[in-house]
């Protein structure tokens, strides 16, 4: 809420990821907002559900998802019971797991997805790893199997995601998506006249960790709630924090084919979901 206890509405167009590299920053201002740690305590609960939510749409146990994340089951237990956060880092990591972007996270839309949103989630969750002529090809072999419209995914020069249990993940995306948004928060708060003191008590963080992130040391904990007080504070989009980076760049990839995926499955029918989840599975462990 701002200053006046106003409810602030945040767009969901302020969201969506594209392929720019450089980040907008020429709206970055002073919004006086103020965020309570009763605000910050009703948004990590209502996180919680949606990552609950998201959990039982992807197929993955909770204890598996956890491993993915490289987090202990214990803390995942919290993080769905809205006792703790997701950090950046390992929000993308269960976003890529799952198919559900932080976007979807913020907006809370797996709480009351729609039948073809979750298939979609699901397919994209497994099949992440996959490069673009083996995304055309399974998304072409369930629209011949299932008699549907085939949508075609137009995203040039594509490169797959790797495997979440590869080393890769850690020493190349997640190092690369902290290196970037360091950068891009110096970028920010340099935009904005701040010295890193004034920065941080605008993000209700302590200047030694505007220092860490800016040098690239830490991840932006709190997750959700640090990107929607981002936002909140200075009126820029979170997206615009990661671009530039590999991360950015598979989210925008895998967003596309979310997109052409949803263009396919709100064709079926209810009864042919089983069959398509069914066929996800086998296809994806090929």
């Amino acid at each position: 809420m701002n200053s006046k206890g106003e409810i602030v509405d945040i767009s969901a167009d302020y969201y969506l990821v594209d392929i720019k590299n450089e980040p907008d920053f020429s709206e970055a201002c002073i919004t006086g907002v103020i965020l309570s740690q009763e605000d910050e305590n009703k948004m990590r609960k209502r996180v919680g559900q949606v990552i609950e939510a998201g959990n039982n749409l992807s197929g993955y146990s909770r204890s598996e998802l956890a491993q993915l994340c490289n987090i202990k089951s214990s803390q995942f237990s919290k993080i769905v019971r809205g006792e703790a956060w997701l950090n950046i880092g390992n929000l993308g990591l269960w976003g890529f797991a799952t198919g559900i972007t932080p976007t979807d996270v913020v907006q809370g839309t797996p709480l009351n997805a729609s039948p073809s949103q979750c298939i979609s989630w699901f397919i994209n969750g497994h099949l992440h790893h996959f490069d673009h002529d083996e995304f055309e090809l399974f998304t072409k072999l369930i629209c011949r199997r299932l008699g549907l419209r085939h949508c075609q995914v137009n995203v040039s020069g594509d490169h797959p995601v790797p495997k979440l249990r590869d080393k890769n993940w850690q020493t190349m995306y997640i190092d690369d998506l902290i290196t970037t948004a360091g950068k891009r928060i110096k970028q920010l708060r340099e935009q904005l006249g701040l010295s890193q003191k004034g920065f941080s008590d605008i993000l209700g963080v302590t200047p030694e960790t505007i220092k860490r992130y800016e040098s690239g040391q830490d991840r932006i904990n709190r997750g959700v709630f640090s990107t929607f007080r981002l936002f909140a504070t200075t009126h820029v989009c979170p997206i615009e924090i990661t671009k530039g980076s590999i991360h950015h760049r598979l989210r925008y990839v895998q967003e596309q084919r979310f997109l052409a995926l949803h263009e396919i499955t709100k064709q079926l029918d209810y009864e042919k979901y089983k069959v398509l989840k069914n066929l996800t599975l086998n296809y994806s462990k090929i």
